[in-house]
C-alpha cells in the first residue's frame, strides 16, 4: 500500500511570519477604522466585524481558509469607496492571499 502525504500542509516560519505581518497590518487598519471620518459609527461598526474575525481566525492554530476568504471580501464591500482605507485593505488581503500559495 503506497499512501501519498504530500498534500499534507505544513507552516513554517514564513508562514508564521506572514501571519504576524497580517495581524499588525490588521491592527493598524482596525485604528485606521477608528479615527476616519470618512463612515459613519454604524459603517465603522460593521468593518469591525470582518476585521475581528480575521484577528481570531488567524490565531486559531489551523485557520479556516474560506472563512478568512469571506471576511477579506466582506471588509472590501464594507469599504468600498472610502479611498484612505483601500490601501490597508488591499494589503491584508495580499498578505493572506500568499499566505495559502
Amino acid at each position: 500500500m503506497n499512501i501519498d502525504q504530500s498534500h499534507t500542509q505544513t507552516f513554517g516560519e514564513n508562514y508564521e511570519s506572514k501571519i504576524d505581518t497580517a495581524l499588525a497590518e490588521l491592527g493598524k487598519l482596525k485604528q485606521e477604522i477608528a479615527t476616519t471620518n470618512s463612515l459613519s459609527l454604524i459603517q465603522k461598526k460593521q468593518a469591525e466585524i470582518p476585521v475581528e474575525m480575521l484577528e481570531a481566525e488567524l490565531k486559531k492554530p489551523q485557520p479556516d481558509k474560506g472563512l478568512i476568504d469571506e471576511a477579506v471580501e466582506a471588509l472590501k464591500k464594507g469599504l468600498e469607496g472610502v479611498e484612505k482605507l483601500a490601501g490597508p485593505v488591499m494589503k491584508v488581503a495580499t498578505i493572506l492571499a500568499k499566505v495559502w500559495i
